[in-house]
């Protein structure tokens, strides 16, 4: 930033002699002197970042899944089978909440069931909710269902990669006692969908 206001003096003083120097010093500040803090700041934060650190636990967690979903009949079995193809060696409990959809979301869950046949550690629960509740209301419900401590919420367009689940819990096993929260890192699937794609990307 200081650098920035260094840099931007002459242009300073030209602006404000053909203008005010009050409106000058506003209309640098909002194209230079902020823009410039902040990219400095992301710079800064980029280079003095932590490594991600990792561990594998003795064993591995019971984790239960909450998948929202309201008229997701396209998308969910997308949904659906990249989860059952998640390399996660621990127990994994996937409910999806089906919160009032007029479609078939839940027919659609269902039919894709066998995917688990041959997968023991994992159960695929469908719940129905007669009544649309809200994304907040639909995972409260589900957080009342959870049979295990560990709790992993989607949304119903959501692709998870194979190794995702993995990297979160390697992730909290190394995280220092008290943590609360995991995240990860949400791509955009059709990056070339469109402009809004992109500027989301």
């Amino acid at each position: 930033m200081i650098f920035s206001i260094w840099l931007s003096m002459p242009w300073l003083s030209d602006l404000g002699e053909l203008s005010h120097p009050i409106i000058a010093l506003f209309v640098l500040t909002f194209i230079a002197y902020v823009p410039g803090f902040m990219n400095a700041f992301l710079l800064m934060s980029l280079v003095l970042r932590p490594d991600a650190r990792r561990a594998t636990p003795a064993s591995w967690p019971s984790v239960t899944l909450l998948v929202a979903a309201y008229n997701e009949e396209e998308l969910i079995a997308d949904t659906i089978r990249s989860l059952s193809e998640l390399d996660y060696q621990g127990p994994l409990e996937i409910i999806v909440l089906d919160d009032g959809s007029s479609d078939a979301t839940t027919a659609q869950v269902e039919a894709m069931s066998h995917l688990f046949d041959a997968q023991p550690l994992r159960r695929l629960i469908p719940v129905r909710r007669e009544v649309n509740s809200g994304k907040a209301g639909v995972l409260n419900y589900g957080l009342e269902m959870a049979s295990h401590d560990l709790v992993v919420t989607i949304d119903a367009d959501t692709l998870l990669d194979r190794r995702s689940l993995t990297s979160m819990i390697e992730r909290l096993e190394a995280s220092p006692p008290g943590t609360m929260a995991i995240a990860g890192t949400v791509f955009v699937g059709n990056t070339f969908a469109s402009w809004v794609t992109k500027m989301q990307q």
